[in-house]
């Protein structure tokens, strides 16, 4: 009864919502990593270098676990600058199904989503020299996670 509760809490937390009980945040684990085109993990670029976000999610419980979404998007990635302003966003300009979505994950299996960044900002500058966090997150999710890098 306890795991339907969980399993409960987290249909009725995804799609734009972000709100998830504890105990489902113990089932479901994000991870988030930034990757050179070696396909190595890195927090430093060359100023123009192609750089992979990539994000995976997985199910520790004993049990299958299946995600309901209010549209096709499932996921979202996003760059700011040092000074906390958003830069690029991967979902900005793109079209999903209104449809509602689903996603099920079976006991200890994983879902792994990747995208390019091209260090373009959003409005075709490229980006400079510096310090940036980058963010990803699996929609209805309790957290966003960080992962800061450096363009050099």
């Amino acid at each position: 009864m306890k795991y339907l509760m969980v399993v409960l809490s987290l249909l009725s937390g995804c799609g734009a919502s972000s709100s998830n009980s504890s105990e489902a945040s113990l089932q479901l684990e994000q991870n988030f990593n930034l990757r050179d085109t070696f396909s190595q993990q890195s927090n430093n670029f060359l100023q123009g270098e192609n750089i992979e976000l990539f994000l995976v999610l997985t199910n520790h419980s004993a049990n299958a676990v299946t995600l309901t979404f209010s549209s096709g998007q499932q996921y979202d990635f996003y760059i700011k600058s040092s000074i906390d302003a958003e830069v690029w966003r991967w979902s900005e300009n793109k079209v999903f199904t209104l449809d509602t979505t689903e996603l099920t994950l079976r006991a200890g299996e994983s879902v792994e989503v990747s995208e390019i960044w091209n260090q373009e900002f959003s409005g075709s500058d490229m980006a400079a020299v510096g310090s940036y966090s980058a963010f990803g997150l699996f929609l209805g999710q309790p957290e966003t996670l960080q992962f800061d890098f450096i363009i050099q």
